[in-house]
């Protein structure tokens, strides 16, 4: 067994498993959950994955913001090395050649989806909460949000980056973002089937899944969010005067311009990506630039340093943003091969 502050890798029988103890996803977790994942990665003795929490606090619900947030003097630099690790990880994982069980038990946020998305099979209880609110604090979504979300039902991947609408259990499932609902209750007794006999995980999991309603609003979902431009989508919202399309339109308004016509455009190219890895490299360059761009940079000091209103965006509207600022971010940036082959 090897173990950090935060997290405790072990075997148990022929199950890795990886257990979190903090919040947030820093670059303690980061090494270690690669260094775990690495290291059982051609274990014999090794044939399934377990990632979950320990305490009571839940799952990961976000990254490193305070981190972000102080460190590199505002020149990024920091930033990109702590984007290139976290997505290097996901990388491993996407590319695991043993299934990866995470089980997202609490908020699942920012980093924590990474080690939900990237999984082969993801466990959300009704206490999993999922979000994407990136673009409220001037990012976009990573950690494999660039593959998974265009690969949901219609528009729905379109519809949670842009609105930061919350899911909550059985809701998670049903909108494709984890696989099985179990019980909380359950959830040591599913622990304890799997180490006992990995090699019938998909059938343990069946077994303990509840049921799951299906979503009753996915056409209105598909007719405001399947759009051929952010300025049609809009539009759109516009024109529908629905509550949906009301509370989104106030999300994208309140929302970094820059970051919501980034994220627009990253899952449009995200849908044409021939691997997730691709998709990473893309949220790498993003990211990797906008934790240096003025809205985040902003929004980090006041919001979580000065405790002050954060300054307004800029640009102020996203009219406002030219298809070059866009285009832009998504230039090759420096880091991402040292960091996969850092990784393993």
């Amino acid at each position: 067994m090897t173990s950090s502050p935060h997290v405790v890798a072990r075997v148990e029988g022929a199950v890795g498993r990886i257990g979190l103890a903090k919040a947030a996803l820093d670059l303690e977790i980061i090494g270690a959950v690669t260094s775990a994942l690495v290291g059982w990665r051609s274990d014999p003795a090794v044939s399934l994955v377990l990632i979950d929490h320990v305490g009571e606090r839940g799952f990961v619900a976000g990254g490193d913001a305070v981190g972000l947030a102080t460190s590199g003097n505002g020149d990024g630099v920091w930033g990109r090395a702590y984007f290139a690790e976290q997505q290097a990880m996901v990388a491993v994982m996407a590319a695991y050649p043993k299934p990866i069980v995470t089980v997202a038990d609490g908020a699942t946020l920012g980093g924590g989806l990474g080690l939900a998305l990237a999984a082969a099979v993801t466990v959300a209880t009704e206490r999993t909460m999922v979000a994407f609110m990136e673009t409220s604090v001037g990012f976009i979504p990573d950690v494999g949000g660039a593959w998974a979300l265009p690969r949901l039902k219609g528009g729905t991947g379109l519809w949670l980056t842009l609105s930061g609408t919350r899911l909550k259990g059985g809701e998670v499932v049903a909108r494709g973002l984890a696989d099985v609902l179990v019980e909380s209750g359950r959830l040591e007794e599913l622990k304890a089937a799997l180490v006992a006999r990995p090699a019938d995980y998909r059938a343990l999991l069946d077994g303990f899944a509840q049921a799951v309603a299906a979503p009753t609003d996915q056409a209105q979902i598909d007719r405001l969010f399947v759009q051929p431009s952010l300025g049609a989508l809009i539009a759109a919202l516009e024109a529908d005067g629905g509550a949906l399309a009301a509370k989104s339109l106030e999300a994208i308004r309140k929302s970094s311009p820059l970051a919501v016509a980034a994220a627009f455009e990253l899952l449009k190219r995200g849908a044409g990506v021939a691997s997730a890895q691709m998709a990473l490299e893309l949220e790498y360059r993003l990211n990797g630039r906008l934790i240096s761009a003025h809205d985040f940079a902003g929004w980090s000091k006041a919001a979580l340093l000065d405790k002050t209103a954060p300054p307004a965006w800029s640009p102020g509207s996203i009219e406002d943003v030219g298809e070059a600022d866009v285009a832009a971010l998504f230039e090759p940036l420096e880091g991402w091969s040292e960091a996969l082959a850092a990784a393993g």
